[in-house]
């Protein structure tokens, strides 16, 4: 296979929007124009992890890390990772966070640490943030979605690597 992607996807195309956000799998392609989707999916949501949304997958080390956002209890979002030696078998780590939330309503990241958007820096991981700002506008439509990117743009929040995830 020349192309491979994650995302997310309904077993069926009739089915509800949860059936959508509960469910990433795995598409192939020889061309990067017809795609097959994989049967089953790689990952599913569960009981903790009422959604799965948003793969962003590294491929590094003769591996991949699946990183994922996760509604979790009191309305948080996290996300979350999986590895992988091959793309098609993968572990899950949802003991805890890949990066949590720090769940102080004062913090940028109190609720939600988001879509990730990872980078490899080598020695660590870092997560790309941008911050959505809601306004009221001088309009009669009602509120309006500013998303501003701030000095927030790269912050480092851990010093996980795919290694010591697939050792936890």
């Amino acid at each position: 296979t020349a192309y491979r992607m994650w995302m997310n996807s309904a077993p069926n195309p009739d089915g509800e929007f949860s059936d959508l956000v509960g469910n990433v799998y795995r598409f192939a392609s020889p061309d990067g124009i017809d795609w097959t989707r994989d049967p089953e999916p790689v990952l599913t949501a569960n009981d903790t992890l009422r959604s799965v949304v948003y793969p962003f997958v590294l491929q590094h080390d003769g591996g991949y890390t699946m990183w994922y956002g996760c509604h979790v209890d009191n309305g948080v979002f996290e996300i979350y990772a999986s590895t992988s030696s091959d793309g098609l078998t993968w572990t899950h780590h949802h003991d805890k966070p890949a990066f949590p939330a720090t769940r102080n309503p004062s913090d940028f990241d109190g609720r939600y640490t988001s879509t990730p958007c990872v980078l490899d820096d080598g020695d660590r991981y870092g997560r790309c943030l941008w911050r959505v700002e809601r306004r009221q506008p001088q309009h009669p439509k009602g509120w309006l979605e500013i998303i501003s990117i701030k000095s927030w743009a790269l912050k480092f929040l851990s010093t996980i690597k795919a290694k010591s995830l697939s050792t936890a």
